[in-house]
């Protein structure tokens, strides 16, 4: 069989190549999308927990004592949380295609192995980067409850102090 033939038989037996082909480059701007939602979701957090700090120990101030063990868990809560959420926001790079790859490695293909190629990696970079988007977006969950205990601790001192 010549390499004509095995072509026409591979593009007979994926049609669907030309239309999936279309959803590489969408792939890569969800994922950036989702990981920018994510980093979002993260520092919003953070300057919640930053303005609550600053804001209750501020009013508290006034008629009491930073001396109690209920304001210092609640500090260790709040830097627990932003270190968390720094490591959190840095990690992971996206997966993304090189075009210097794409040049030295990809550009004797036909078109329609190209695309075949392109599909398949595009495939394999979305699971990796969908993996890094559920990784922050649990991280999202355990600093959340941390700022839960920040704030519970933080009006309990407030309150009882």
């Amino acid at each position: 069989m010549d390499s004509d033939t095995d072509r026409i038989t591979l593009e007979a037996s994926h049609p669907g190549i030309k239309t999936a082909y279309d959803f590489v480059m969408p792939s890569y701007q969800w994922m950036v999308a989702r990981l920018d939602a994510a980093d979002t979701r993260i520092q919003t957090l953070q300057v919640f927990a930053a303005s609550l700090m600053a804001v209750v120990p501020a009013i508290r101030t006034s008629n009491g004592t930073f001396n109690s063990m209920i304001f210092y868990i609640a500090v260790t809560a709040f830097v627990l949380l932003i270190l968390i959420g720094t490591i959190a926001r840095s990690w992971g790079p996206l997966t993304m295609s090189d075009p210097a790859v794409l040049y030295k490695q990809w550009l004797h293909f036909p078109e329609f192995e190209f695309k075949k190629n392109a599909i398949y990696f595009a495939g394999q970079h979305f699971s990796v980067n969908a993996r890094l988007v559920n990784l922050k977006g649990t991280i999202n969950i355990v600093m959340t409850w941390i700022f839960i205990l920040q704030a519970l601790l933080l009006f309990f001192w407030a309150y009882y102090g």
